[in-house]
């Protein structure tokens, strides 16, 4: 915005300044200020300034990057900014301000202006629905001012887009296709030429069963997604999973244990920091074994493949061979911050799980432990309580040697029960390591 002296008060400053040149008492050089400065506020209200508008001297964005990773959507999380793919189709809209009576009854009346801009954002790689849109935090109504959304199925432009650019002579439009995206028309902008800031709340569409009407997706679900997608994903369209692990989980995460996850993968990272994230939300576990991906779950309640008893284990000095060490740490109070459904009051939420027998005995022992992945109270708690049990049983390494005959079906990962008679041991394990010997026996270690 540019502003200059109106005709009046030029010429009110130069009959003030002749006038108060002249005027008794006073200098020449003062009169001619005062002269000046009194005839230009006269000449100001008989011939205001004219204000032009020159276009937007500088204009903010909340994201407009090349090169930025497109978040992926799983569930329901917590509201997006999403990226800045076009902006456009500036307009200025003239106001004129009315003025007050000033003195000797005149009154004179200034300009203002306000602004607004179309834009579209660039969202997901995969395929969503809109659930809400925020400006400045505030609800800003699906549909307002011709707003569109497209889940990635789109195959022709956006209307509002094709309709600016052909304005300024072009002849080829975008239709980003297999992008979530939103095209916001005509926004509001007020007396600033900078854009409010948006946020978006989307929710991942079905891919089977990953998405359910109680919110969320099961872990087993989204770390299918990520090995066997073949556009954002490692596109292993036929990982060799084994079926019996993969679905107890499922169903253990889905329906027994409520432990869905809501979570947006928004940067660059491996698939084993991916992999480790996931089940870290759940106490699950990944291994491989005989050509399979075997995901399973660490919880008494799951299943076991196979028993393993004191007449199954080799004989050393004449007892059944087997050798139990604790682990170090043990912790008797977990702390567990976690991500708040959107709705609920707060962003982060923090739970524990505590035993107060061991606190009074051995004194506070803490292990701080963040679930990034939007949850409930009820889910975080229960992580916590499986923390604060795994450690309070003073959680153990398992080694046996089996005979021959003993170990037929047996391998990494599976969850096998481990019951000595000889040593009042009964416990679920996951075999972690076998050892094949010269002799045929076969050293297994496995932890609680």
């Amino acid at each position: 915005m540019s502003s200059g002296a109106g005709i009046g008060t030029i010429v009110g400053m130069v009959v003030g300044g002749i006038i108060g040149s002249i005027i008794p008492g006073v200098g020449t050089a003062l009169g001619m200020w005062i002269g000046g400065m009194v005839g230009g506020m006269v000449g100001g209200m008989i011939s205001p300034t004219k204000h032009k508008y020159e276009g937007p001297a500088n204009k903010t964005i909340q994201a407009a990057s090349y090169g930025v990773p497109v978040p992926i959507v799983y569930g329901e999380p917590k509201p997006i900014t999403g990226n800045c793919i076009w902006l456009g189709n500036f307009q200025s809209f003239k106001h004129k301000q009315k003025s007050g009576k000033g003195v000797g009854g005149g009154g004179g009346g200034g300009v203002f202006y306000t602004y607004s801009w179309s834009v579209a954002f660039g969202l997901a790689l995969n395929k969503c629905s809109l659930v809400q849109v925020l400006k400045n935090r505030v609800d800003y109504p699906i549909g307002t001012n011709g707003m569109l959304f497209y889940d990635g199925t789109q195959t022709a432009p956006n209307n509002h887009v094709q309709d600016v650019l052909t304005a300024e002579g072009k002849t080829r439009f975008p239709t980003w296709k297999g992008l979530t995206y939103i095209v916001l028309p005509n926004v509001d902008c007020g007396s600033s030429t900078s854009l409010p800031q948006f946020t978006f709340r989307l929710k991942s569409l079905a891919n089977g069963a990953m998405f359910d009407s109680v919110g969320g997706c099961v872990p087993t679900e989204i770390l299918n997604d990520a090995l066997a997608n073949n556009f954002y994903g490692l596109g292993k369209e036929n990982i060799v999973a084994d079926s019996v692990s993969w679905n107890a989980t499922s169903a253990y995460n889905g329906s027994t244990d409520d432990m869905r996850l809501s979570c947006v993968i928004d940067q660059q990272t491996s698939i084993l920091d991916f992999v480790s994230y996931i089940i870290g939300h759940h106490n699950g576990f990944i291994a491989y074994q005989a050509g399979k991906i075997v995901y399973g779950q660490l919880s008494e309640l799951m299943a076991a493949t196979s028993v393993l008893t004191d007449d199954m284990f080799v004989k050393k000095q004449g007892e059944p061979f087997i050798e139990i060490t604790e682990q170090s740490d043990r912790y008797n109070k977990i702390i567990a911050s976690y991500s708040k459904p959107e709705g609920v009051s707060g962003i982060v939420g923090i739970t524990y799980a505590a035993d107060l027998a061991d606190i009074d005995n051995n004194g506070i022992k803490e292990l701080n432990i963040t679930l990034d992945a939007i949850t409930t109270y009820d889910r975080a708690n229960r992580i916590a309580q499986r923390f604060l049990n795994r450690y309070l049983s003073a959680r153990k390494t398992v080694k046996v040697v089996l005979g021959i005959a003993s170990y037929e079906d047996i391998a990494v990962g599976d969850v096998v029960k481990i019951v000595s008679a000889n040593l009042a041991y009964d416990h679920l394990c996951v075999v972690s390591s076998l050892i094949l010997n010269d002799d045929y026996t076969l050293t297994m270690e496995a932890f609680e």
